[in-house]
């Protein structure tokens, strides 16, 4: 940011007689103050163009956890990759942490691969978090696999793993219950196929599995579709989705696709937390239990 004061210090005439080379230091001091406002002038265009988090997606304050609320988030992580194309696992860790989520789902979880550097992801974020998990991997080559996660501060069981058809790249549902101080509730998440094709195979699939959970549920997920794409509405029958506030969406380059749906009562609405750590936004709701 310039100052008035530095400004009137550096505007010279336009035809001055001085001559700045018998004066011993001033034509660098000048050149670095005119480098200063010119870099104080590029520089947020640089960063609005090619890196940082949008504007739109400008850092929000975190909401207090409410009382009696189970706070859930879900989170397409791409195997730790950011967007400026990094690998940092830690990074997308931090994110996870100034969430403070009770339950993550996440999606695009590498374990053994050499591109992020052959961790098991899963174990070391849920490590970091102190929470438990359970993968279901989509994809294995050899020892590595690449798939879905859930974490939770509260114990684990029941997990089931459901494969879903792909002719691009196979996917699958993972379910677990989760045993509350009020009571089990039941998770599901998922990541669906890109192409419309193979997500009309995929949601009557997902939707069979999730009307036949018990009780209390919630579902997250990477969908690659809005709540109203096709093959939504008999999914949305069984659990609904939770309104996002961000009009900005769940994605960098706009869309939301990511959804948290449920049969539970709402403490609020959805919120997205701002972040580079993926091509991904984090999506985040507190749930009356």
């Amino acid at each position: 940011m310039r100052h008035p004061e530095m400004e009137a210090k550096t505007m010279l005439p336009l035809h001055s007689n001085t001559n700045y080379s018998r004066v011993p230091g001033r034509t660098p001091f000048i050149l670095l103050l005119l480098g200063a406002v010119i870099l104080s002038l590029i520089f947020p265009l640089y960063l609005s163009l090619f890196g940082g988090v949008s504007a739109s997606h400008a850092p929000k304050p975190i909401p207090a956890k409410p009382s009696g609320t189970l706070r859930v988030m879900t989170y397409n992580i791409r195997h730790g990759e950011g967007l400026d194309n990094r690998v940092d696992l830690e990074r997308t860790i931090g994110e996870l942490q100034k969430a403070n989520p009770d339950v993550v789902a996440l999606q695009e979880v590498d374990r053994y691969w050499w591109r992020s550097g052959m961790e098991d992801q899963v174990k070391k974020i849920a490590a970091s978090l102190h929470m438990y998990y359970e993968y279901s991997p989509s994809i294995q080559k050899g020892f590595a696999q690449y798939g879905n996660a859930l974490l939770s501060r509260y114990p684990l069981t029941a997990p089931h793993i459901y494969a879903l058809p792909g002719e691009k790249e196979p996917r699958s549902v993972i379910t677990v219950q989760l045993d509350t101080a009020h009571g089990p509730v039941t998770i599901a998440a998922t990541h669906l196929g890109v192409s419309a094709e193979d997500r009309k195979r995929q949601l009557p699939l997902v939707t069979d599995i999730v009307a036949a959970l018990p009780g209390p549920k919630i579902v997250m997920g990477d969908f690659n579709a809005g709540a109203a794409g096709p093959g939504m509405a008999a999914l949305l029958s069984a659990v609904a989705p939770i309104p996002l506030i961000d009009p900005m969406g769940t994605v960098q380059h706009g869309g939301e696709i990511d959804h948290i749906l449920t049969n539970l009562p709402l403490s609020g609405d959805a919120w997205t937390q701002a972040s580079d750590a993926s091509d991904h936004i984090p999506v985040i709701s507190d749930l009356r239990l």
